[in-house]
Formats: C-alpha cells, structure tokens, sequence
C-alpha cells in the first residue's frame, strides 16, 4: 500500500478536484454542442476556490449531428503539443467530442 505525506495528498486532492472540474466544463460544452479544440493548462483557470473555468473558446467548433467523414485540415488550429491526432489530418478518423480528452 502506497502512504503519501500530507503535502503529497494535498496536491493529489488539488490535482484531482481541477481534473474533476476541467471535466465537467468540457462536458457542459460537449451537451452545448460544442468541441473545444484546444484544451490546454492556459485555458484552464481555477480561482481561489477552486473552481475551473475553461477559456480559449476562440476555435471551438459546433459537434455535427451526423457523422462525418474526416476532412484533412487546410490550416492546422491549435497548439500542436495539445491537438489530437485526428485534428492534424493524419488519422483516418473526424473530429468530434472525444478529441477534446
């Protein structure tokens, strides 16, 4: 059994009520009909309560209501290091509401 220090366990509880958090945003926008398309830490804003704000909605695309086939991108919108492999164009697949996780 794995015992943490009290600090560890603090940040363990601050990591996972954020994650919890981000999550649910990303899930109220996904119910909108809304990909986010570029989660990252600088769009995730936690105040001194904790709560977590999600920005950066800039290139946010509505969820099409039918499927897709996948479009390779003319111009990539993003930040390379967060994007999912499907919104680079190189898999065989189109982005949807899973490409934000």
């Amino acid at each position: 059994m794995l015992f943490l220090s009290d600090a560890a366990n603090r940040c363990v509880a601050r990591f996972l009520n954020i994650a919890i958090g981000l999550a649910a945003a990303l899930g109220q926008a996904h119910r909108q009909g809304l990909i986010h398309r570029d989660v990252k830490p600088a769009n995730a804003l936690v105040d001194e309560t904790g709560h977590v704000w999600l920005t950066g909605f800039g290139i946010a695309s509505r969820l099409p209501r039918e499927r897709l086939p996948p479009v390779p991108p003319e111009i990539i919108a993003g930040t390379l290091a967060y994007m999912s492999p499907e919104q680079t164009g190189r898999m065989n697949r189109s982005v949807d509401s899973r490409s934000d996780l």
